[in-house]
């Protein structure tokens, strides 16, 4: 329980295809702007055991990817929601351009679509799997 109770939440992920300097100065300029201290920015490195499996061998396809961020709204105030959303779909909208097109499933955010995309050529076998 990291959140403080009545804290109310909207987020998104993407994976990176590197942390280079243009995404660095994206990710700091969407950084200053946060509309909450609650907010938050998490950089998963990614690689390892992960990229050593094929990405047709598991549901899961973004093995190539070398980070995943989520961007993390939160705030506490009903006025404050507005802006934190927009912040968060912002930044995602900025730091797009450095990102494999994939998203973690957990931190989609929405639209609930977008798990088709997701899994990308994957959604098929899973579907099979799960049915």
């Amino acid at each position: 329980a990291t959140a403080p109770r009545g804290i109310n939440a909207y987020w998104r992920s993407l994976y990176l295809k590197q942390l280079d300097e243009p995404a660095v100065a994206r990710l700091v300029d969407c950084a200053s702007n946060f509309k909450s201290p609650f907010s938050q920015i998490h950089i998963h490195q990614l690689g390892g055991a992960v990229s050593r499996v094929s990405s047709k061998d598991t549901a899961f396809p973004h093995r190539e990817s070398q980070y995943l961020m989520n961007i993390v709204g939160l705030w506490m105030e009903p006025s404050q929601a507005e802006g934190v959303i927009q912040w968060v779909k912002t930044t995602w909208t900025s730091l797009a351009p450095h990102s494999t097109g994939g998203e973690y499933a957990n931190f989609m955010g929405e639209p609930i679509e977008r798990v088709k995309a997701i899994y990308g050529d994957n959604y098929q076998r899973l579907v099979e799997i799960m049915c």
